[in-house]
């Protein structure tokens, strides 16, 4: 049977699956690191004070980014070493990292120490105090323990009014924000606590290998912020994550509002429901992963205890939960592999009112999913054509594709779905260390679909999905809609730990940029992103994180357009971008994005810590509570139903038919997709 190499292009990188030998004790794996990256990146920078300076700085916010851990006379100790990190590495002494070690530790201890201290009595709301929070990290570091105690106590104020406010929002309206803080402070002021201890153990990992993981990745972004160290257990993680038969106990969760985890689903065939132990809303109280100490997860929340359940390392757990009579259970699970539902690709018919009575397919693609070894597994190209042939059958008369918050994925499964709307010729092209530029082709002749399209985009839209997009925009052949994605243009490779040979084998590697990509007409993305042909604004225009704000990305550069590249004839984009921003002026949805973006627009803000006045600072920014409340907008202008494919098969499954319904229901509410399908429809009109 034949093969195609599988790689794989993300916001993450371009992976070729390797395995190799382990060095052991940081400082040889450092040198080897850089070793190793030196040989095979696209463009390795110097190793320089500049370099030191950087690495340090990254490795210091990475351990402590709210500037909560060190106080200001140990970080000046520490940053005494700032331009010595590229001297240690060239072979001068090993100072840095044993006095990193000890300060950390004793820091951690002492965050800790100061967490039980202050959260073990109740928290005075009634002193006229204040809280600065800013988008970046805090300006400086506390000069003194009781200033840092003054921080801490600050910190943990709001958080607690936060929470409580958050469960005021769900009371019946006239509960005192008082009554609400002195009924629930006990119970929030102990959650706060066992997250805030529970963050300083280092994620079940022990302090030695949590501080050389960080150190060893911290000196490989400093190359470019792409370029990462993997441990096994983190390159397991990450091919795991683009594959659609990735090992789990068959089980989803949900947090209730006063902070239980349940069970929220179980997956048909999955572990959890041929166990016959466990049903949807039991409590879950421990997991004791084989072979480790037991985790309360009673009070830790619901993001952490998935962190737990889906480590890679983690094969086989005991699972304590509290049945909804009250009894106790336990019961042991091991994981094993079923389609992710949140990967495949989902598919709905839109339908206008009115003089736009059209019916438009959309599709909505997470990432760009494939299967490693399996040629026959599912990839997104080959669910995203049987999804359209289904579509077609229904007679659609124009497509949209949804690649917002898309970060990547495989590449080889980018270029066929790119090559799904376009018949023949290159899509893309790359360069490596050497002069020429590769272009890649479509790797199958024909269309299955040439029928009007449109791509919708955001800032979150990263790396394949560029691909994907820019290929499209640049043959004409789509309508580019929404907001410049992310601005990732370069490939990845994990490789082991080793100099020589690329096939050798070990327990660690290193993912390292080995080129940048480009358009056809010779540009590229890089740090620009692909621009919309129709701008839509993005609720993170004014969060700022895109590939031009790390300070280690590559700059962008152009190279000769593809001659044999021959685009479509253009489409009317000014006509169809003046009829957007018309309507756009008019939406109460794009309102509320401008409101928002107002709002978060600021760098800091300042937060009142006495109860009443955080009530009312809490009402006037709810937006930034919550972000944004979507029940206040749902579409007007069109309809959204399932294919009659996929109708046929909810029927015979009552919890999928329930997620399916307020899918629909989050779809009308998303004002994107309104304005989309009106575009895509105009553009249908004119033809």
């Amino acid at each position: 049977m034949h093969h195609r190499t599988r790689t794989t292009l993300t916001a993450g990188g371009l992976l070729f699956a390797s395995f190799c030998w382990a060095q052991t004790g940081i400082k040889p794996k450092a040198v080897l690191l850089k070793r190793v990256i030196e040989i095979n990146h696209f463009s390795p920078r110097p190793v320089n004070d500049s370099f030191s300076v950087s690495f340090f700085n990254t490795l210091v916010k990475t351990l402590d980014p709210q500037k909560r851990i060190f106080l200001q006379p140990e970080y000046d100790k520490l940053a005494a070493f700032s331009t010595q990190l590229d001297d240690e590495l060239n072979g001068k002494s090993w100072q840095f990292f044993p006095l990193l070690k000890t300060m950390y530790q004793r820091a951690v201890e002492r965050a800790d120490s100061l967490t039980r201290a202050l959260l073990q009595k109740p928290l005075n709301f009634t002193a006229k105090e204040e809280i600065t929070l800013s988008r970046t990290a805090a300006a400086s570091y506390s000069a003194t323990l009781p200033a840092l105690q003054q921080r801490y106590t600050n910190w943990y104020k709001y958080l607690t009014l936060v929470n409580c406010y958050t469960i005021s929002l769900q009371k019946e309206p006239g509960a005192g924000f008082d009554k609400i803080i002195e009924k629930n402070e006990a119970a929030v002021r102990e959650k706060i606590k066992k997250n805030a201890l529970h963050a300083n153990k280092f994620t079940s990992k022990s302090l030695d290998v949590f501080l050389e993981e960080t150190y060893l990745n911290s000196l490989a972004t400093t190359y470019d912020p792409h370029t990462n160290y993997f441990s096994e257990v983190d390159n397991r993680v990450f091919q795991e994550g683009l594959s659609t038969e990735a090992l789990s106990f068959g089980f989803d969760m949900d947090e209730t509002e006063d902070g239980k985890v349940v069970i929220a689903r179980l997956a048909p065939g999955g572990p959890a429901w041929i166990s016959g132990e466990l049903n949807q809303q039991d409590q879950l109280l421990q997991v004791q992963p084989e072979g480790k100490e037991v985790t309360d997860v009673s009070l830790v929340p619901v993001e952490e205890v998935y962190e737990l359940i889906e480590d890679a390392a983690v094969q086989k757990a005991a699972i304590t939960v509290r049945k909804q009579d009250g009894t106790i259970k336990s019961v042991t699970l091991k994981k094993a592999k079923h389609e992710q539902d949140e990967n495949i690709i989902q598919g709905f018919i839109l339908q206008g009112t009115g003089a736009n009575n059209k019916k438009i397919g959309y599709m909505s693609l997470p990432d760009f999913y494939t299967t490693w070894d399996d040629e026959e597994g599912s990839g997104c190209a080959n669910d995203m054509a049987k999804k359209i042939v289904a579509m077609k059958k229904e007679q659609i008369s124009g497509l949209i594709l949804d690649f917002r918050y898309n970060g990547g994925g495989s590449l080889m499964e980018a270029l066929e779905i790119a090559g799904i709307f376009i018949n023949d010729g290159p899509l893309m092209g790359y360069k490596d260390k050497g002069p020429k530029v590769t272009y890649l082709k479509d790797p199958n002749r024909g269309v299955i679909y040439d029928g009007p399209l449109a791509v919708l985009v955001n800032g979150q839209s990263a790396s394949a999905s560029e691909v994907v997009a820019a290929a499209l925009q640049d043959y004409n052949r789509a309508l580019i809609v929404g907001s410049n994605t992310f601005g990732k243009a370069t490939m990845q490779q994990v490789l082991p730990m080793d100099t020589v040979s690329t096939t050798a084998q070990t327990s660690t590697f290193v993912k390292t940029t080995l080129g940048k990509l480009y358009r056809l007409n010779g540009s590229t993305a890089q740090q620009k992103g692909v621009i919309p042909d129709i701008v839509l604004p993005d609720w993170m225009d004014m969060e700022g994180y895109r590939e031009a704000s790390f300070p280690t990305s590559l700059k962008p550069d152009e190279v000769s357009r593809n001659a044999y590249y021959k685009p479509l004839a253009g489409l009317p984009v000014a006509a169809l971008a003046t009829a957007s921003k018309t309507r756009q002026g008019s939406s109460a949805f794009f309102k509320q994005v401008a409101d928002y973006n107002q709002l978060t627009a600021k760098k800091t803000i300042t937060v009142p810590l006495q109860a009443a006045a955080f009530e009312k600072w809490a009402a006037q920014n709810n937006s930034f509570m919550r972000e944004k409340d979507p029940d206040t907008y749902r579409a007007t202008k069109l309809s959204i139903h399932n294919l009659a494919a996929d109708a046929v098969k909810l029927q015979t499954d009552s919890y999928l038919k329930t997620v399916n319904g307020l899918i629909l229901e989050s779809l009308l509410e998303d004002g994107y997709i309104e304005e989309t399908f009106l575009i895509l429809t105009d553009f249908i009109n004119t033809k």
